[in-house]
């Protein structure tokens, strides 16, 4: 729901306009991957009011810090090194401040002491997100937040695809009708963006 939550701020925010093909493609890119997701979890999915609040804060929040990444690189003309300083360093210290005063950083640390490949591991994986960052702020600047957003949401979509062709297991009828929906995504938004440059 990210993409359709940065679209209608980019919309509101941003005053950019979209013709209506990327709008439907966008919508069904967002059913795709919803379909793919309730697909998995068929069989013991559980509504709770709690949950929903906390998907709807978080979208807010995702829809606006988006585009503020969005007109800081490109009306300010920030650095990207400068945003992801001050995106990431308070939401680290925020993280750092919870995770001390709940006690959960002298319990990681003490794992981490007892298996030190994951010093390793943790390396890899904050090198990795740092490059990720990278590419998705280039995509920001170049192309606008929603296009990174869709690009992102197709991924997970595509990535939970791929995990039926090494990890097999039933592919329910809504994952056939996400995989259609994901199809239709990519169509509308191609010759919606084909359209809005002519």
């Amino acid at each position: 729901m990210k993409l359709l939550a940065v679209l209608v701020g980019s919309i509101c925010g941003l005053k950019k306009r979209y013709n209506c093909l990327e709008i439907v493609g966008h919508v069904c890119m967002v059913i795709a991957a919803c379909l793919f997701s309730l697909g998995d979890n068929e069989s013991d999915t559980k509504f709770n009011v709690v949950g929903v609040i906390l998907v709807l804060l978080s979208l807010l929040a995702d829809s606006i810090h988006a585009n503020s990444q969005e007109h800081a690189l490109t009306v300010n003309q920030s650095s990207y090194y400068e945003l992801m300083f001050y995106s990431n360093g308070i939401a680290a210290i925020c993280s750092a401040i919870v995770c001390i005063s709940t006690g959960e950083m002298s319990r990681a640390l003490s794992v981490f002491q007892q298996y030190p490949i994951l010093w390793t591991l943790f390396f890899i994986r904050c090198t990795s997100i740092y490059f990720g960052t990278l590419a998705y702020l280039e995509m920001t600047r170049k192309f606008g937040a929603v296009l990174a957003s869709e690009v992102t949401t197709a991924r997970k979509v595509l990535t939970v695809a791929t995990s039926y062709y090494f990890f097999p297991k039933p592919f329910f009828f809504k994952h056939q009708i996400g995989s259609l929906a994901f199809v239709a995504a990519v169509a509308f938004s191609f010759f919606g963006k084909r359209t809005s440059i002519y």
